[in-house]
This record gives structure tokens, C-alpha cells and sequence, in this order.
């Protein structure tokens, strides 16, 4: 490895005393790497932040007085801003739950089993499954996971909060929450021709008035179909689960990105297409962190094949004594 790519990207280190039998995978990451790694989700963070502190100039469109698309009522949403959040608990949790489920898969596979078939006390279960714990390789697993996925969510939500400043497209509810001072001369011409109203001063709330310029692109659906879409993509890499399984859950998950999405029109947040590019952002950016993370898979893989030569090199050997 030339010196310059040495200080970009990270090596992959096996320890042990002996190199095919080895059990241990450590990262070393270069520094710039790992300055790069930190800093990037930290000034995600950053800039998420100011967007929705700041409240920065948006694009101010005008309107047609006859435009029905705008003239919706306000209502509440029916899934609330904070209560996106709340997906994120489930999400994390599958994480630890199937990494832990597919560490145990492991022990009770390739190292307890023999041990199992001899004896069932619960004590040598136990001391089988502590004594074959690899906590340096699964923590790592699980901790890279988890930053793949934070990273993502910051892309996605910058994203979309940027492109709503840039774009300031109107809700279906924009008439109703600006009630601007506009009379039937200044929506038509001296023809009788509607114009394109420009010059109009919004008599309403000011905070619902902002928001209402900020229709596209939809916000709930690039969370929330972000979070599903990571999910499927994560879930479908567990070959330890039945593929049935993986299946029924794969198809939970994309019914409720949508149900939670289509909410979007019913309650007039958003015009169908401010969903559906909300939509398309978020599996966007899910399958490009799962493809980003495939450095990780790849690590996963040439471990298991290393574990699966130790277990025959072991084989060999016992057969040898024999």
C-alpha cells in the first residue's frame, strides 16, 4: 500500500499467534481517517442544527387566486414532528437485538454445539457462550452500524430541510393559515384573466406562515422511509434469519413508511409529489449507506472464511493425533 493510501484508508489487522486461525479482526484507522469519520456527522449535526434554529430566508413564491391545490383547510397532523423521533427507539434496538442474536447464532453454531450434544447443563451452556464472546468484533459491528445509520439520518434530514429553504414550494393549506389582503382587482387582470399574484401581504400567524412555504419536500417521509428503508436493507443481510421472516418484516416496515407518508396528504401537509420525492430521498440515501457500510460486510466475510479455515485446520489437526 502506497504511503497515500495508507493515510486515507483504513487496514485490516487479524491478531492472534497464528494467522489462519485467528479468531480477532481489529480496525486501524489512519488519522486522517478517523479526524474524517468524526468530524463529518459532527458538522451534519452542526448544520441540521442552525436550519432549524435559524430561521434563514426562504423562497418567497406567489400564487393564482383560483388555484384549488392551496385552498385546503389546516388541521393538525396526524403524526406529529416529535413523534418521528420515537422511531428511531425500535430502530436502534433491532440493531442490538439482531447483532447479539446473530453473535449467539454464531457460538451455538461453530463452537457450542459439539459441547451441547454432550452434555445440556445450564452452567456449560453458559460458560461455552462467555468464553467464546468476542466483544472487540461485535461491539465494533454494532458500533459501525450505528454510525453508518446517524450518518444517514443527518444527510437525509439536511437535505431536506435545504431543499425546502431553496425551493419555499406552498402547502395545500397555504391560503388558509396566510389570509392575505387581496381583493378580486388585484387577482385578475383588466382582461378578467387570472394573474400571478406576487405582491400580497399574509395577515396570519407568522410561524404557521413559514411553514407553509416549506411543502416540498416532504419531511416525514424522507425520516421515516430513511429508517424503514435502512431497516429492510440491514435485515436482509441476516442470512441467520428465515428468509420467510425477513420477508413478513421487510413488507411491515415499507407499509409503514407509506401509511405514515400517505398521512401526509390527508392531513394537506403536502401535494403527492412533495411525498413522493420525500420518499425517494430517503431510500436514496438508505441504500447508499448500506453500500457504504459494505467495507464493514466485507471484513464480516473474510472473518467467517478465516473462522471456517481455523475450524479445518483444527479438524486436520485432531484427525492427525488420531
Amino acid at each position: 500500500m502506497s504511503e497515500r493510501n495508507a493515510l486515507l484508508h483504513p487496514e485490516i489487522h487479524y491478531l492472534g499467534n497464528n494467522d489462519i486461525t485467528s479468531n480477532r479482526v481489529t480496525i486501524h484507522y489512519s488519522i486522517i481517517h478517523l479526524i474524517f469519520e468524526l468530524l463529518f456527522p459532527i458538522t451534519l449535526a452542526i448544520v441540521l442544527t442552525l436550519i432549524s434554529l435559524i430561521k434563514f430566508p426562504l423562497t418567497q413564491l406567489g400564487f393564482f387566486c383560483d388555484d384549488r391545490t392551496i385552498r385546503y383547510p389546516y388541521q393538525e397532523s396526524t403524526v406529529k414532528s416529535y413523534e418521528m423521533y420515537l422511531f428511531l427507539v425500535p430502530t436502534i434496538l433491532s440493531f442490538i437485538i439482531l447483532t447479539l442474536v446473530e453473535q449467539f447464532s454464531q457460538f451455538y453454531e461453530r463452537k457450542c454445539l459439539q459441547t451441547l450434544a454432550k452434555t445440556r447443563p445450564v452452567h456449560v451452556i453458559l460458560n461455552c457462550i462467555v468464553r467464546n464472546f468476542e466483544v472487540p468484533f461485535w461491539l465494533w459491528k454494532f458500533v459501525y452500524i450505528l454510525y453508518a445509520f446517524v450518518v444517514g439520518h443527518l444527510v437525509t434530514m439536511v437535505v431536506t430541510y435545504s431543499l425546502k429553504l431553496s425551493v419555499g414550494e406552498l402547502r395545500p393549506h397555504f391560503l388558509d393559515v396566510c389570509k392575505p389582503n387581496l381583493s378580486l382587482t388585484t387577482c385578475k387582470n383588466t382582461l378578467g384573466f387570472e394573474v400571478y399574484v406576487t405582491n400580497y401581504t399574509c395577515t396570519g400567524d407568522s410561524d404557521l406562515v413559514r411553514e407553509g412555504r416549506l411543502s416540498f419536500p416532504s419531511g416525514h417521509s424522507s425520516f421515516i422511509s430513511y429508517n424503514m428503508a435502512f431497516l429492510i436493507f440491514y435485515l436482509e443481510t441476516k442470512q441467520f434469519l428465515p428468509r420467510g421472516f425477513r420477508s413478513f418484516l421487510s413488507i411491515v416496515f415499507a407499509i409503514v413508511a407509506c401509511l405514515i407518508s400517505l398521512s401526509r396528504l390527508d392531513d394537506f401537509k403536502h401535494h403527492n409529489h412533495d411525498v413522493i420525492a420525500g420518499m425517494a430521498i430517503g431510500v436514496v440515501t438508505a441504500a447508499f449507506m448500506y453500500f457504504y457500510i459494505m467495507r464493514y460486510n466485507i471484513v464480516i466475510s473474510i472473518h467467517k472464511k478465516r473462522k471456517k479455515l481455523s475450524h479445518r485446520v483444527d479438524h486436520d489437526l485432531s484427525g492427525a493425533r488420531i
